[in-house]
């Protein structure tokens, strides 16, 4: 072996062991053996995907990386979203019962939920009921019919009533006032209560909302269903499987009837897929339009904070309060605010169907769905065509070959307690540790370049209509999902086709669309433009609103 062979982790034919572990020496972390074993395995594996990336002759070669958000902060089509303020201040997340009592209540379903599926973290009761009840000594029912008139008006101030007295779930990578922050991981277990809570969560607070619980997470947001600090939350349709990630506890807090939304963030899939795979709605936003200050960070490039809840209506409307500029966030902005309007029409809009192996290769259920949708669609005027986004297929190496690195760098400061970090999230972090600077580049440039496809695709069209994953929850104990009754490994499949959103800032939406073989939920996911959640939520709203499969819960959390 040659001694450049030895000193440089790209060159085709380098080995593990010391040499390996000398060069993480040299950027400055320690990895083990058994780390270095695991970098080389992990490259080998993704080295066909990298190196078609490297083969490409169509991507900018002087592409500065935050042009990736800036390309999709200029290529805006309007900031107007759709909901129903009228109908969510009159009572449709919250009975007229006192501010207190729906608290309490929601407590008490959680503290079930959490018994039978280890969902929750922190429960905040005593914060929770001391808000209720001065909510309840405060707010009067004019007033907050006062605040819905104005908001149905157009005023888009944040202020108390618009969510008062409903209470939520904040995923435990997210910064609630008065409470530890852990990050799922067992070196957050003796974390001091953070002293302001995070912006979109203040945003929620301000306009009402009430949080309850910090919710069940892979550690750091960055690993698999064992999480290091309560072990894993399973999945409330099939205690037996995962519940997702790695927003997951925030799902089942939703999914078991305990509260009526929730806040998780999303890196590769961690809003949509744990969304999916309990039966519920989660929207990925476009890239700026949620702060993410308050949140431990994972992935500048591609992490997003955003809202989960049963239905459609409901994420609209929490969102509309969620975003907004942030001057703690400078990919925030002036234009990240949502204005409230009521639902509009769809006849004349229009949704486009890929047919890739990428998008085909799924359960029956999950096809059968996607039809299902496209039919309800056609009925109320939205027409369809097919066809092909052949990049997509690339989309899910080139994010991570982004995601690792950054979860590397954001780690090194903490590197003397990767120790006490479970062992998937030190193998990812080891994994970033040797991604070459070139691969992480050439990466950022592709999803520049996946912008510009899927902007042409939506050129004449609302909205990409694909599933959300290939199937449904995966086992726990050997992370394997089953697609048409053979199973395969989730890690494989799970974030292959959510990752395209991440890669390109574009935002995401994930509704139910039915029932596997097994009675576990589908999901399918629909993609807009930048900006256009709007059209996103008005689609689902209009499908939901045709059909039942975002109506029923999992029989265990009766």
């Amino acid at each position: 072996m040659t001694s450049q062979n030895m000193e440089d982790p790209c060159t085709p034919g380098f080995i593990t062991g010391t040499a390996l572990i000398r060069f993480a020496h040299r950027l400055g972390y320690e990895i083990t053996l058994e780390h270095a074993t695991d970098i080389d395995r992990y490259r080998e594996s993704t080295e066909p995907s990298i190196a078609a990336l490297r083969a490409r002759t169509d991507i900018s070669s002087t592409i500065d990386p935050a042009h990736i958000i800036h390309a999709v902060q200029r290529s805006a089509h309007g900031v107007e979203h759709t909901m129903n303020i009228s109908q969510l201040a009159s009572g449709s997340m919250r009975s007229h019962t006192l501010a207190h009592e729906t608290v309490a209540t929601a407590l008490a379903r959680l503290r079930v939920a959490h018994e039978r599926f280890n969902c929750t973290i922190h429960f905040l009761e005593e914060s929770a009921l001391e808000r209720a009840q001065s909510l309840d000594e405060s707010i009067t029912v004019d007033s907050i019919a006062e605040v819905a008139t104005k908001k149905s008006m157009g005023e888009s101030e944040v202020g108390p009533g618009l969510l008062a007295g409903v209470p939520f779930t904040v995923k435990d990578v997210i910064d609630v006032a008065g409470s530890p922050t852990s990050g799922g991981s067992c070196t957050g277990r003796d974390a001091k209560p953070a002293t302001r809570s995070a912006f979109a969560v203040e945003r929620l607070e301000l306009a009402g909302a009430i949080p309850i619980a910090k919710d069940s997470t892979t550690e750091f947001a960055a690993s698999g269903p064992d999480s290091p600090l309560i072990g894993v939350c399973t999945n409330p349709w099939d205690t037996s499987r995962w519940a997702g990630g790695s927003s997951s506890g925030t799902a089942v807090a939703i999914a078991t009837g305990a509260v009526p939304f929730g806040v998780g963030t999303d890196v590769g899939g961690s809003i949509r897929l744990p969304s999916a795979w309990c039966g519920i709605t989660g929207l990925k936003p476009t890239a700026g339009r949620v702060s993410r200050s308050g949140v431990i960070p994972m992935s500048w490039t591609a992490e997003v904070v955003g809202p989960m809840a049963r239905d459609a209506t409901t994420v609209s409307a929490v969102f509309s309060v969620m975003a907004g500029e942030d001057p703690d966030d400078p990919r925030t902005h002036a234009g990240s605010a949502v204005t409230a309007t009521e639902p509009r029409e769809l006849a004349g809009l229009s949704l486009v169907v890929p047919t890739d192996p990428l998008f085909k290769d799924c359960d029956a259920s999950i096809t059968r769905g996607i039809c299902e949708v496209v039919d309800v669609l056609n009925d109320e005027g939205v027409t369809n065509r097919e066809t092909q986004i052949p990049d997509a297929a690339n989309a899910h190496d080139a994010g991570y070959q982004i995601v690792f690195p950054e979860l590397a760098s954001v780690h090194r400061p903490l590197e003397t307690s990767w120790k006490d970090y479970g062992p998937m999230t030190s193998r990812r972090m080891s994994r970033g540790i040797m991604s070459p600077v070139s691969d992480y580049l050439r990466a950022q440039q592709f999803g520049h370049h996946l912008q510009t496809v899927l902007l042409r695709e939506l050129a004449e069209a609302s909205a990409i209509l694909v599933p959300t994953v290939a199937g449904s929850a995966p086992t726990h104990a050997d992370a394997m999902m089953t697609i048409n009754g053979k199973d395969v490994p989730a890690f494989g499949h799970q974030a292959r086709i959510t990752m395209i959103c991440n890669l390109t800032g574009f935002p995401g939406l994930s509704f139910p669309i039915g029932f596997d073989a097994a009675g576990l939920p589908v999901s399918g996911m629909l993609i807009g433009r930048p900006n256009e959640e709007h059209l996103l939520l008005a689609f689902a709203q209009m499908y939901q609103a045709r059909t039942f499969h975002h109506t029923k819960r999992p029989t265990l959390s009766h």
